[in-house]
């Protein structure tokens, strides 16, 4: 077994500790969504006027490290499709079964955008709904009366998170509290 000991100064530890919490808000969200394809609508009108629309696969935390990995910190696991990601204080660690990867923070690049997700499951409470869309919809949003069961759908605020390195790296995701994911920005930015 590997044992990855961190040692902390104060400024470090309180840095460390604002981090892992703004992290733990982003997993506490009620809806995690790994974005695992994005297309462009080629009709707008019978899809509820998005332009962009992704498929999602449902996200989970609280995953543990690989058996052979030891540390004195509590890392923040996200396990995505195919992979975990692990939230480190100064890497982020990618595993499967059989892969383990590892990305310094000077080389990932961490986006963290406001974006509107059209719900059609059940609606998360700690996100804000942004308006309401018809299913199939005029040019002028209105609905279009030639659908007989045209139903209206939530467009909800998320946060959307995408890692990136050159190394290859690419996750990209969605949680439902979009403060918590405004706060992690600014916990990244200073």
């Amino acid at each position: 077994r590997n044992y990855i000991e961190y040692e902390f100064d104060d400024v470090e530890r309180a840095k460390w500790e604002k981090l892992s919490a703004a992290w733990r808000a982003v997993a506490s969200s009620q809806s995690l969504q790994e974005i695992t394809v994005t297309a462009k609508a080629k009709n707008t009108r019978t899809n509820a006027g998005i332009e962009n629309s992704v498929d999602t696969a449902k996200m989970t935390v609280g995953g543990k490290l690989p058996w052979y990995l030891r540390t004195n910190i509590k890392p923040v696991v996200f396990k995505l499709q195919n992979c975990q990601l692990a939230i480190m204080p100064d890497r982020l660690l990618i595993f499967s079964k059989k892969k383990l990867g590892a990305v310094d923070y000077t080389e990932a690049k961490i986006d963290i955008t406001a974006v509107g997700f059209l719900e059609t499951g059940t609606i998360p409470t700690d996100s804000q709904m942004v308006k309401q869309v018809w299913a199939y919809a005029n040019n002028d949003g209105s609905p279009d009366k030639r659908y007989a069961n045209n139903r209206q759908y939530p467009v909800m605020q998320y946060g959307k998170v995408c890692i990136s390195s050159p190394s290859g790296l690419n996750i990209q995701f969605m949680c439902s509290n979009e403060k918590a994911a405004d706060t992690l920005y600014h916990a990244i930015n200073g």
